[in-house]
This record gives C-alpha cells, sequence and structure tokens, in this order.
C-alpha cells in the first residue's frame, strides 16, 4: 500500500506556498517532493538529499516522514519517565537497520518519548552518526482528534547552535474522506 502526506505552509512569508509530498510505497527510501513557488517548479528529493535543511529552519526533510518502523530497530531505554508537567513516557530508541535507510539518513539513532497515556512521541532526541544529542523535538498541546492525538505545535531544537524552529498546525482533518488528487503532485503546485 502505498501512503502520502503532503504538507503546505502558509506562514511566514518566506515559506509561504511551498509544499512538501512524501510518498511511502514500500521502497527502502521515501520519495519527496518539493514545490517552490519562486520557480513554479516540483523538484525530487533524492535519498542522499533528505537529511538537508529545510528552508533555513532546523527541520531536515528527513523530518517530515512518517515513521519507517519496518526499517528500524527497537529498544525501550527506559519507563515511567517524566516527559513533562504530569506525563510519564517510556523512552524507546530506533537505530536504522535498513542499510539504505541507515545511508540516507542525518541521524545514528532516534529516542522516542512516547507518553503514556496518549502513546504519542511529546519529545524525539535526534542523535549524530556519533552517538552524541544533535536536535530535540518537542510536540506540546496535544489534542485528541476521534482516535487520535495530535499536537498543535512542534518545536524543533538544533542542540550546537541553540536555534529553534516553531511549526503551529493552523487546520487539521482526521479519518477524513480524501481524495487522491490532495496527495498529489499536481496539487502540490497549487497555490
Amino acid at each position: 500500500a502505498v501512503e502520502s502526506t503532503l504538507f503546505k505552509f502558509t506562514a511566514p512569508p518566506v515559506v509561504q506556498g511551498t509544499g512538501l509530498l512524501i510518498v511511502d510505497s514500500g521502497k527502502p527510501v521515501n520519495d519527496i517532493w518539493m514545490y517552490l513557488p519562486a520557480t513554479r517548479r516540483v523538484r525530487r528529493i533524492a535519498g542522499a538529499e533528505k537529511s538537508n535543511w529545510f528552508m533555513g529552519t532546523e527541520f531536515t526533510h528527513e523530518d517530515f516522514e512518517d515513521y519507517k518502523t519496518d526499517a528500524y530497530t527497537f529498544r525501550i531505554e527506559r519507563e515511567d519517565e517524566a516527559c513533562g508537567e504530569q506525563q510519564r513516557c517510556t523512552v524507546v530508541r530506533a537505530t536504522a537497520a535498513d542499510a539504505t535507510e541507515r545511508e540516507a539518513s542525518g541521524y545514528g539513532a532516534k529516542l522516542y518519548w512516547i507518553e503514556k497515556q496518549t502513546l504519542y512521541p511529546v519529545r524525539i532526541d535526534y542523535l549524530d552518526k556519533s552517538g552524541a544529542p544533535a536536535k530535540r523535538l518537542d510536540a506540546r498541546r496535544l489534542q485528541r482528534l476521534g482516535s487520535h492525538w495530535r499536537p498543535q505545535v512542534y518545536e524543533m531544537r538544533h542542540l550546537a547552535n541553540g536555534r529553534m524552529t516553531r511549526l503551529t498546525a493552523v487546520e487539521r482533518e482526521v479519518d477524513g474522506a480524501l481524495d487522491d488528487h490532495l496527495v498529489s503532485q499536481q496539487y502540490l503546485r497549487s497555490e
């Protein structure tokens, strides 16, 4: 089965109209397509480029991908760890088991802090290839949408330079009927 995810950015003006389409067709590395309004072109992001920075933010193209669970091995590091004002988390280490994913990824491992009540990863620690902490993602203001929990705010911190990028979800629909054209390269071009 093919799974597609499409992001359209509305603000700030520097990224307005930019879009990312991620297509997971079961191949070792996802197909990532990016639309830039300035050039009005859709460009494929090659596997080797997925660890490149996205539009001057602290996110890379890879950070927008869904979890490729079949390409990773998982190990519980700690349980019942404090991870917020009243939250408790299980910390799970994800390491790329698939050679293609391991080479394409900019990370040596990821630590997912999975909140016990919602089962949502409210924090992700990204470790570089040497195992040192490189970035940290915090997912804030969890909200229940149907049977799913989703954050309204994502904050990505680059630990070496101290910079932070905040993404805010303005609108979200879960479990609605979705026409295939809404996750296509043609729709990616629409502004």
